[in-house]
């Protein structure tokens, strides 16, 4: 899983009100009246056990009418996910046979056209599912609300542009007291955006003084993404791969962002440099500003 992934569901199980208040903006037509979180931790994501251990993102059950809300982040192309999607319905509504079970694909990265459907099939069986991509969504529509501003600045801008976008949104974020949670949901799904919409999220960042969020959101994609490779090379050389690359990406960004100049000579020096070094010079930059 990659790091949109994680941070998304970790974002919506530990505050799920953003998951509903992000359904209710997007998708209002899943929900009945207004529904309230009775319970999350105490449904099990895990599906298929034991045979195919799997486990859905969200699972939110939702009052009035007791109904299930199930939402799949999907923040990489995926050529099996309607199967798997399908499946995770299915399971559901069979282990929750009198509550009814609304499913949500939101695509944190546009998918291939065939895969935003509107019902998943295998042979004679047909699920109706809801299809979002947030990079289509209007992002004045996730602005108006403190709960979805995290979710904001992975939407279509709609003519305000990358420094914009994420001024507002950071800024938003800061005034409402949000969590680090959802600054590094915030920067991950920036991330996967774009790399201009990612540099001006580390601009609003560090002008609205929340950098050492930037910093520590980005060893946190490196480690994940040196888990990911470590599944295959190894996990502790993949740590140390992710984690030397995350604080060389947060070396250059800062550079970037505070106007440190960088010649040949020092982008030289911080490839050669392991994870000690390099986390040394970022804390020099967060300090000193300066190289």
């Amino acid at each position: 899983m990659v790091a949109t992934d994680r941070a998304f569901r970790a974002l919506g199980r530990s505050e799920p009100e953003t998951i509903i208040a992000l359904v209710q903006t997007i998708a209002p037509s899943l929900l009945t009246g207004t529904p309230h979180v009775l319970s999350h931790d105490g449904l099990d994501t895990w599906l298929d056990r034991p045979l195919h251990p799997t486990e859905a993102d969200i699972v939110l059950r939702l009052d009035p009418g007791d109904e299930l809300l199930h939402v799949e982040g999907q923040g990489y192309s995926e050529d099996d996910f309607g199967d798997r999607a399908l499946r995770y319905h299915l399971t559901l509504s069979l282990r929750h046979w009198k509550r009814q079970v609304h499913t949500l694909a939101l695509w944190l990265v546009p998918p291939a056209r065939v895969q935003q459907r509107s019902v998943l099939s295998h042979g004679s069986i047909q699920v109706k599912i809801t299809t979002a991509v947030l990079r289509e969504v209007d992002a004045g529509a996730l602005l108006a609300r403190p709960e979805t501003l995290c979710f904001a600045v992975g939407a279509d801008d709609a003519g305000r542009g990358h420094e914009a976008l994420c001024m507002e949104a950071v800024r938003g974020m800061r005034d409402a007291g949000a969590s680090l949670r959802r600054f590094q949901f915030a920067a991950a799904v920036a991330r996967a955006h774009s790399k201009a919409r990612f540099s001006a999220m580390l601009a609003a960042m560090n002008a609205q003084g929340v950098e050492s969020v930037i910093i520590e959101d980005l060893v946190k994609i490196g480690e994940e993404m040196g888990m990911e490779r470590g599944m295959e090379k190894g996990m502790e050389k993949g740590i140390d791969i992710g984690l030397r690359k995350g604080l060389r990406k947060t070396v250059l960004d800062l550079c970037e962002v505070l106007g440190v100049p960088l010649d040949e000579q020092r982008r030289a020096a911080v490839d050669a440099m392991e994870a000690p070094g390099l986390e040394s010079l970022v804390n020099r930059l967060k300090t000193t500003r300066a190289w």
